[in-house]
């Protein structure tokens, strides 16, 4: 059914699929779908566009750990943008790297994002507010709990939330 609604859409001329339309069709897709990757890939793209953090790291991260880098597509690269956007400059370092050394054909593009954090985000740091209650910490991206990467893989990531504080 899902297989057929995709080509469907894709088929249709007359008919370009509005954000709204493909976000309904990808957030039910079942985690068995063989359209999922494709799914992920898009939902990541409008969320990006759209500024839903917490729905765009969710699916990130989440693609980030299914799929290997060989499937993965170039639509990896708006995750160190998204940090970026947080001023999220101790992360980007290792996101960098790791996309780096899994496609190097990424290289220029990582090169450009490396300048951009070097340059227009450079001396952005975290904000150095304590809380007092770890609660309040969690609720406001402060402190995360650490999940492993096995209880991110059995989640449905059409329910995962990521906050990611933004730091600008």
């Amino acid at each position: 059914m899902y297989f057929l609604a995709a080509i469907f859409i894709s088929l249709s001329a007359s008919h370009e699929p509005s954000s709204a339309e493909a976000l309904a069709y990808y957030s039910v897709l079942p985690l068995d779908s063989p359209n999922l990757k494709t799914g992920i890939e898009e939902l990541m793209k409008i969320h990006y566009r759209d500024q839903n953090w917490d729905r765009f790291f969710a699916y990130a991260q989440y693609y980030r750990l299914r799929y290997s880098p060989r499937e993965r597509t170039e639509v990896q690269l708006l995750e160190p943008l998204a940090l970026l956007r947080h001023c999220q400059t101790r992360a980007l370092p290792n996101v960098l790297a790791q996309i780096k050394a899994d496609k190097p054909e990424l290289r220029s593009h990582i090169e450009r994002i490396q300048a951009l954090a070097e340059t227009r985000f450079k001396g952005k740091k975290a904000n150095t507010v304590k809380h007092e209650s770890p609660l309040a910490a969690h609720f406001e991206g402060q402190f995360l709990r650490k999940a492993s990467h096995d209880k991110i893989l059995k989640a449905n990531p059409h329910k995962l939330r990521i906050h990611v504080e933004n730091q600008c």
